[in-house]
């Protein structure tokens, strides 16, 4: 029989605490002494699991990416047809985000391995909205004219968040917005 875990492991904690510290502080102000206060870990112990805090940072972007990819997929799930999908992993984008630690303005220091990792990520993504934009055109809810992977590439770039977006006090209202922008552009129009 499989035992439970009945919390995170210590590479888990890790990596949210630097994730934390990044959102805080910004890539520059994080040193492996914070992250082992915020992870409640002894110093020791992340050099036990990492060589170094660009191994920390590139496993914890990697952790956020996939938990994000696995919610956005369970949710999809549970929706039929295109545009509730799509409405879906919009508002789930923007929610992951906002509280997603790694601003796109954070990018650019990353290594180049922690690049590509978001860059993989991002294609997972991509490939998700092509299905959907498929699928609406297919259903006809989508406009038939529509290049879904020239779509895709515009509707994930409008899901990038920005300081605006992660300062904005009602996540809600910038998910309904984006919403009705992204639905805007490739819904069939209603005569």
């Amino acid at each position: 029989m499989e035992a439970k875990r009945s919390g995170p492991t210590p590479q888990e904690q890790i990596a949210e605490a630097a994730l934390t510290l990044i959102s805080e502080r910004g890539l520059a102000g994080v040193t492996m002494s914070a992250v082992a206060r915020e992870a409640g870990v002894a110093r020791q112990t992340l050099y036990n699991h990492y060589p170094d805090l660009e191994s920390i940072v590139t496993a914890a972007i990697e952790q956020h990416e996939r938990l994000g990819l696995f919610q956005a997929r369970q949710l999809l799930e549970g929706h039929e047809g295109a545009a509730a999908k799509l409405e879906q992993l919009i508002r789930h984008a923007v929610v992951m985000g906002a509280h997603g630690h790694a601003p796109a303005s954070l990018e650019s220091s990353l290594s180049p391995r922690a690049q590509e990792g978001l860059r993989i990520h991002r294609s997972h993504t991509r490939e998700m909205v092509i299905e959907i934009l498929e699928e609406g055109v297919a259903e006809g809810v989508f406009r038939p004219d529509l290049d879904p992977e020239i779509d895709a590439i515009f509707i994930q770039e409008v899901l990038v968040p920005g300081p605006d977006r992660e300062e904005a006090a009602d996540l809600s209202l910038v998910a309904g917005a984006t919403v009705r922008f992204v639905l805007a552009a490739v819904k069939v129009a209603q005569g």
